[in-house]
């Protein structure tokens, strides 16, 4: 077990999930940084650092976390040669889609000391075959993309779906739009963030 006090957790994608996931990690006094290049800094969550460098986050992170889309830029964004990067010590996460993995890559990384370990939620084919390689490593922990599906979660998303629903029948704009990116056009942004003073951590 590892202390997340004074640990840096690296989020790549930060949109609503990862920038709640943000928030979060704050109040357990960790210190974040964040890479997305379709968003302006001074729209990510404040006392977080805002990267432009994708490799930073592999480099500098005690938690890599990943919350982007499948699109043809991020499909196997981890591979062998971004684990390489991350520290041995470094964990892998991944709760939004299971093709931003090579997960031929990340069974050798987690096999092989390269990183400590992985959190998976979603793989590539799903459901997982049950003989899959990731299954037998004890340093892999593998959810059936239902990870936070608590029975508050599983109540909420039930509303929030009949309200869109409701929305879409009257006319109204919904309330929880899905955005229609086309990442290939999008605009990009270089500008950074840093955070106004360093957290202080538990044992500092």
């Amino acid at each position: 077990m590892t202390t997340l006090n004074g640990n840096t957790l690296g989020i790549i994608g930060c949109g609503n999930i990862g920038s709640r996931l943000a928030k979060r990690a704050m109040a357990m006094e960790m210190n974040i940084l964040t890479y997305d290049p379709y968003k302006p800094a001074k729209d990510f969550p404040d006392g977080i650092e805002v990267v432009r460098d994708i490799n930073h986050i592999f480099v500098e992170s005690d938690y890599v976390s990943l919350h982007t889309p499948n699109t043809p830029n991020t499909r196997n964004m981890i591979n062998k040669k971004t684990l390489a990067m991350m520290k041995p010590t470094a964990f892998l996460i991944n709760t939004a889609r299971g093709a931003l993995i090579n997960e031929a890559d990340l069974y050798d990384a987690c096999k092989n000391g390269i990183i400590a370990g992985a959190g998976l939620d979603a793989v590539v084919h799903e459901p997982i075959e049950p003989d899959h390689p990731l299954l037998q490593l004890e340093n892999v922990l593998i959810t059936p993309h239902v990870g936070g599906n608590t029975v508050e979660a599983a109540m909420r998303a039930s509303y929030m779906a009949a309200v869109g629903i409701e929305e879409m029948y009257e006319g109204k704009v919904p309330t929880w739009p899905i955005p229609d990116i086309d990442y290939a056009t999008a605009p990009t942004y270089t500008d950074t963030k840093k955070p106004e003073g360093k957290l202080v951590g538990l044992y500092d």
